[in-house]
């Protein structure tokens, strides 16, 4: 963990000092009371559903020695307080100071739809700890980007960020404090749709993670957004992506797109690499599993029409397999027609059995033309997981947004 000193972020930022050891060092910052360890930062901010404040001591039981507060509260004797109108805007702003002036590091960010994870942890391993740092999971909004952008070392050669966005202007914010060396955009579909009028812009909003770029950095993007690409950067466009067959079998279709895109990424950074480095995907995403001997996919950290199709395509003996899906949650107007679509699609492929959780997947089910496959509505896990036990299948597959938590049919099976 590298360290950071109070001076700096109250100097960079409109936190003041209250109480404590103004030369005080902490490792990092979080807003988490359960994340938080020793010699680290915790940030009570007033959330909609929850007050950090009334986290505080918990959060300096595990370990906190500093305090970032909106209002004034009491600390221990051993704990330094500092207050700002908002704890967000402190951890904001100290992290883009903190990649402007200490960072000496080559940054790559990942944006798009889908595959960023999955890119990321590609490219990540491929590279090696050693040389190169990676967000942690899906910490990639404007809270959990800054948080990890803290956490990486001085002196690392190469940091890998995801960068996600839910509403408009978000992602210049993001660019602002990640100033990325190299951006690579996976592709950009019709995840987060609700709070963008078209796709195209969801597109120029996507991009705009580009803004901080300087002259000549690399951008990575499909060829069908080429135009909407800075003049002043090194673009690399790519079309196709064929995954090999021998990857396929490893980690999947979508993954092994991914694959191959970090291929086309690290080429630029002229390092050397092996390419038969075994790749561990992010859990619950195309995770292979078997319990009690039966096989599960659990591919249900998001869901987007794109991934639900990535995933069909990476299942073989689709008609012995059980597919338990469930809504695809921000997709905006025409969410009704995109679940049937994808519903649809996977009947063309004849599974065994199909289960539906959520309100979308069951008004897309009332629309669809009578077949002969078996398919049925949920509201409870210990339903499904009750039909399971008596019924044979090669694979379970399950696929649905993180809103459902449906990884927990597994956990309870």
């Amino acid at each position: 963990m590298p360290n950071h000193f109070l001076k700096d972020l109250i100097n960079c930022s409109s936190a003041q000092f209250v109480c404590g050891d103004i030369n005080l060092c902490f490792n990092f910052l979080h807003f988490d009371s359960r994340l938080i360890q020793k010699n680290c930062g915790f940030l009570a901010m007033v959330g909609e559903s929850q007050d950090g404040h009334d986290y505080i001591d918990k959060a300096i039981e595990n370990g906190a020695n500093l305090i970032i507060a909106e209002k004034k509260v009491k600390v221990a004797s051993h704990v330094t307080l500092v207050i700002a109108k908002s704890a967000l805007d402190v951890l904001q702003t100290y992290a883009k100071w903190y990649r402007e002036t200490k960072l000496k590091t080559y940054i790559i960010g990942i944006t798009g739809s889908v595959g960023k994870t999955s890119t990321k942890d590609c490219m990540s391993q491929l590279i090696g700890q050693d040389l190169c740092y990676s967000s942690e999971g899906n910490y990639n909004n404007f809270l959990g980007l800054p948080i990890c952008l803290l956490k990486m070392e001085e002196n690392q050669k190469y940091g890998i960020f995801e960068a996600g966005i839910s509403t408009p202007n978000e992602m210049e914010l993001l660019g602002k404090i990640l100033q990325p060396n190299m951006m690579i955009v996976t592709n950009i579909f019709q995840s987060h749709m609700e709070f963008f009028d078209s796709h195209s812009k969801l597109v120029k909003e996507k991009l705009k993670l580009s803004k901080q770029m300087r002259t000549g950095s690399i951008l990575i993007l499909p060829k069908k957004y080429e135009q909407e690409a800075r003049d002043d950067l090194k673009v690399i466009t790519f079309d196709h992506l064929i995954p090999q067959k021998k990857q396929i079998e490893k980690i999947g279709f979508g993954p092994s797109i991914s694959f191959e895109l970090s291929k086309i990424a690290i080429k630029y950074l002229e390092i050397e690499v092996s390419l038969d480095n075994e790749i561990a995907m992010t859990p619950l995403r195309m995770q292979r599993c078997i319990k009690k001997g039966q096989n599960f996919l659990l591919d249900c950290y998001n869901a987007s029409p794109e991934s639900m199709s990535a995933l069909f395509l990476s299942v073989s003996n689709v008609n012995e397999c059980i597919f338990i899906l469930g809504d695809m949650l921000e997709l905006g107007v025409n969410k009704e027609e995109v679940h049937l679509r994808v519903l649809s699609d996977l009947l063309k492929l004849k599974p065994k059995k199909i289960c539906l959780f959520g309100e979308i997947f069951s008004k897309a089910y009332e629309k669809l033309e009578k077949n002969s496959i078996d398919i049925k509505k949920y509201q409870r896990i210990d339903d499904v997981i009750s039909e399971l036990h008596i019924l044979e299948s090669e694979c379970i597959v399950i696929k649905g947004s993180r809103f459902f938590a449906l990884e927990k049919i597994y956990q309870k099976y």
